[in-house]
């Protein structure tokens, strides 16, 4: 039986050490895809799992691996070997899947592209294990136990870190953060399709999609200004690590933003 190579490891680790938000992207009009992604990069965030979950997946793949050369693109809500052949010729740096079969576990073993498998129960994650893998993606994470199962997974295999996604909030990620065996959240809540695309003809002029999920959380000061001398990225990751709280409920999005953010944070959308 084949082994997950160090490589695979590594390169998984790689991308969920990059950032501890990981947007799910589901891309309902192709023309988003390039504008929405650069302003989460721009924004510090830059690790992005783009679905299949809409017949634009596999393109917005392709277009933004040569866009934005910089940023881990990954294929999310793969669910076949069919699919998983897709997403890699598409460029996918990753693919994660929403649950597991052991015929994409031992694909993963030997693919270009690294996989995260989904799990929901310890049964499935020892199968994966079984076949090297040590990072898996939990899901859906509220609805199969959340934080809970989290801890009691970590008895039998505290080797093991997860990415949970599913149900996770914003006032709930900084919970699943604070977990030894938790590298990264995921979910849809970041990207919501109201501060991007909106229907009903109006303009968004300066949506800054990355700088409202990383500024001034619950700091009790705007974290941009904690960024003094940092990248956007830089002052992200710092602020999260030094005040884990900083994605819990109980101060509302900034309204307002100072007007020397770099242009770059800034993308405008039709």
């Amino acid at each position: 039986m084949n082994q997950l190579s160090d490589y695979h490891r590594e390169r998984v680790r790689a991308v969920l050490q990059s950032s501890p938000l990981v947007p799910v992207i589901a891309i309902q009009d192709l023309e988003d895809a390039v504008p929405l992604c650069q302003a989460l990069v721009d924004g510090g965030i830059n690790v992005l799992e783009i679905t299949l979950r809409t017949e634009h997946g596999l393109k917005a793949i392709e277009q933004v691996r040569k866009a934005i050369p910089d940023a881990w693109v990954g294929a999310g809500t793969v669910t076949s070997i069919a699919q998983y052949r897709q997403v890699e010729a598409a460029g996918a740096q990753f693919v994660i899947t929403p649950g597991v079969t052991e015929a994409i576990l031992e694909f993963g073993v030997t693919s270009e592209a690294p996989l995260l498998p989904g799990i929901a129960t310890i049964s499935e994650l020892m199968v994966g294990y079984n076949l090297g893998y040590r990072e898996f993606k939990f899901f859906p994470a509220e609805v199969a136990g959340g934080i809970p199962a989290l801890k009691a997974f970590n008895g039998p295999f505290p080797d093991v870190t997860f990415c949970p996604t599913g149900g996770i909030r914003r006032n709930t990620a900084a919970d699943y953060l604070a977990l030894g065996n938790v590298q990264a959240v995921g979910g849809t809540w970041l990207t919501p399709r109201m501060w991007w695309r909106p229907k009903t003809g109006r303009r968004l002029p300066r949506l800054r999609v990355g700088v409202w999920l990383i500024s001034d959380f619950r700091l009790g000061f705007p974290a941009w200004k904690f960024w003094s001398g940092r990248t956007l990225g830089q002052g992200f990751r710092e602020t999260l690590r030094a005040h884990p709280c900083a994605l819990g409920a109980g101060h509302p999005w900034p309204a307002t933003f100072p007007e020397t953010l770099p242009q770059s944070a800034c993308h405008t959308f039709r």
